[in-house]
């Protein structure tokens, strides 16, 4: 696995079923997710990399090979990003429901109307400029050893 598809599950969020509702007092299926809405200058990621087994009842080390970019642009997975990303799939199915019923009425070809323009794509980065969400890594701190004992050290980029 890597950051940005760690990034992604953790906007993606899980679905909740049969969540009880307070304000309507029924169940609902729900989405429990996050995302960022405020960026710091710097960011730090930690990683969980221990895992309980249910069949030994020991915590183990996750040793498998993890990606990170030296770069990364966070703003898919902020609030901004994804009201964006939102707006985008809502505009698009319009656009495709339209399509769908002028073909279906054969509205273009009976009424010589013009054919169903794909919407314009709103702008992204609206409220911050693209550098506020770009980061560049500059360090890495790693752990060896098992679950319960080891030894931390750094790489730290000059």
């Amino acid at each position: 696995e890597n950051l940005e598809d760690s990034l992604k599950t953790l906007v993606n969020g899980e679905l909740i079923t049969d969540y009880f509702c307070d304000r309507c007092q029924g169940k609902r299926d729900v989405r429990k997710r996050s995302c960022l809405d405020q960026l710091n200058n710097t960011m730090l990621f930690h990683l969980q990399r221990f895992k309980f087994n249910f069949d030994t009842f020991q915590r183990e080390k996750i040793n498998d090979k993890f990606e990170f970019p030296t770069t990364i642009d966070m703003y898919p997975y902020s609030l901004e990003g994804l009201s964006w990303l939102k707006e985008v799939a809502t505009q698009e199915a319009a656009f495709a429901a339209a399509r769908a019923a002028a073909e279906a009425d054969g509205a273009e070809e009976s009424k010589g109307d013009a054919p169903v323009a794909p919407p314009e794509v709103p702008r992204p980065y609206k409220l911050h400029p693209k550098e506020y969400y770009e980061y560049e890594l500059v360090g890495c701190v790693v752990h060896t050893g098992t679950a319960d004992s080891g030894h931390y050290y750094s790489f730290i980029k000059e």
